[in-house]
């Protein structure tokens, strides 16, 4: 009896390291900035920006990266992940995006110091912001700009951004929320240039 029990411990042994060995290996991701434009000009001065706070939708604060694979079903890719938590990449790259696109050299990540200046602070609340069944990705997000010192609501807007995938794997999907996460902080952007004009 005892030599059956060990002979059927070193199988199982040998099975789950067997299955172990065949498990693919994860793969991590992370949003992009765009491109810097050298012939962008300053707003008019050093403005000085805040970012965030950004909020993202409990179904994203997870590792693995959904993806949607109808209307009321998401699919969570165990080997396919963010390199770091989704809101602090979301928020880190919205606010390179700002400091290439309004341009600033003064962009401070909420939350900041109380010695730090801000002329105006950008938030968001993300509701949306996966892939869809049918190829493209999707931001749906509800943002404001604030004049830091009055707490006057320059500009505000919900809207959203969807983006063609152009392939079937991860990095095409990341690359297109990249895309998407541009093209909200060119709105921000454009918000911020025209605030600064009045």
């Amino acid at each position: 009896m005892r030599h059956l029990l060990a002979q059927y411990l070193i199988v199982a042994t040998l099975s789950m390291l067997a299955g172990c060995a065949a498990a693919p290996p994860s793969r991590f991701y992370i949003l992009s900035h765009v491109e810097a434009d050298a012939s962008a000009q300053p707003a008019g001065r050093a403005v000085a920006i805040g970012v965030g706070p950004v909020e993202l939708p409990m179904y994203l604060d997870r590792p693995q990266i959904a993806v949607r694979s109808g209307a009321h079903e998401l699919l969570y890719s165990e080997t396919h992940r963010w390199a770091e938590a989704l809101q602090d990449n979301v928020t880190d790259v919205l606010a390179e995006n700002l400091a290439i696109l309004v341009p600033t050299d003064n962009v401070a990540v909420f939350p900041w110091g109380r010695s730090t200046t801000i002329d105006y602070q950008a938030v968001a609340e993300v509701s949306r912001f996966d892939a869809d069944a049918s190829g493209n990705v999707v931001l749906s997000v509800n943002w404001k700009l604030y004049r830091e010192r009055s707490r006057e609501v320059v500009a505000q807007k919900k809207t959203a951004f969807t983006e063609p995938v152009g392939g079937t794997g991860y990095t095409e999907i990341v690359a297109a929320q990249s895309r998407a996460l541009a093209a909200l902080s060119r709105e921000i952007a454009g918000a911020i240039r025209a605030a600064e004009s009045r």
